[in-house]
């Protein structure tokens, strides 16, 4: 999916997208983020 990295920050930061931490690394799941993209879709 070709979405930035300040672009999953800020939904992140938002609390629009759920992540979660393994180590210092945050990771999202790619169903969550098309979750996101679709719930933030207008039509």
């Amino acid at each position: 999916m070709k979405i930035c990295r300040r672009q999953l920050y800020n939904w992140r930061v938002g609390g629009l997208i759920p992540y979660f931490k393994m180590g210092k690394a945050v990771r999202f799941r790619v169903t969550d983020v098309a979750a996101a993209i679709e719930r933030m879709r207008v039509a």
